[in-house]
């Protein structure tokens, strides 16, 4: 995927993007590499966003500002909002079927997608039980980049692979929300896809 001049590139979804973290980064680094490079880099994540949540504000948070790249984080919280808050079982097939719509919207304007996948470090013992339902979730993601031909980055095999290595705690305290060291891996492995 070739990054252009003037593009803008929008990145969507929940709290872990709405942190800015990652996004930063990657602006940062993509300044550093192509210090002639002009772009526009939005960030419309919000906290506590589920997918449902995307499908209800993407023409307004995506198709209205008619990004040239579109990179979707989204997950998590239909996961976590069911353990935590018990907001319901977002099924597999619900998560499918919302996912796939801001995704058919989003190609009528423009191929360059990138789906990353959630992730979650057991922090809690607790969580361990959370992967029945993730799992699903992570699934349905590298499904549907496959089927709509987008960039796909592996986050949840990438950060299990570094709290092999490091711990958990150092890439996100509480599992879910990257610390410094978790939004430079998102970040460094959203440049490697696209590289």
């Amino acid at each position: 995927m070739i990054i252009n001049n003037n593009d803008t590139l929008l990145f969507q979804g929940d709290s872990v993007t709405a942190a800015g973290g990652y996004v930063g980064y990657i602006r940062d680094m993509l300044k550093q590499k192509n210090p002639g490079l002009a772009l526009t880099i939005l960030n419309r994540g919000i906290s506590g966003n589920k997918v449902s949540d995307l499908v209800k504000r993407w023409d307004g948070d995506c198709m209205a500002l008619n990004p040239d790249i579109v990179t979707i984080l989204i997950g998590i919280n239909d996961t976590w909002h069911r353990f935590k808050h018990n907001a319901g079982h977002v099924t597999n097939d619900m998560f499918y079927n919302s996912y796939a719509e801001i995704l058919t919207k989003t190609k009528k304007q423009t191929d360059k997608i990138i789906l990353m996948e959630p992730f979650l470090l057991p922090v809690q013992n607790e969580m361990h039980g959370w992967r029945e339902d993730l799992d699903g979730k992570i699934q349905t993601v590298r499904r549907l980049a496959v089927e709509f031909k987008t960039l796909y980055v592996p986050l949840d095999g990438l950060f299990a692979a570094a709290y092999a290595r490091d711990g958990m705690v150092k890439y996100a305290e509480d599992g879910v929300h990257p610390s410094d060291d978790g939004c430079k891996l998102i970040a460094k492995s959203w440049l490697n896809i696209l590289t």
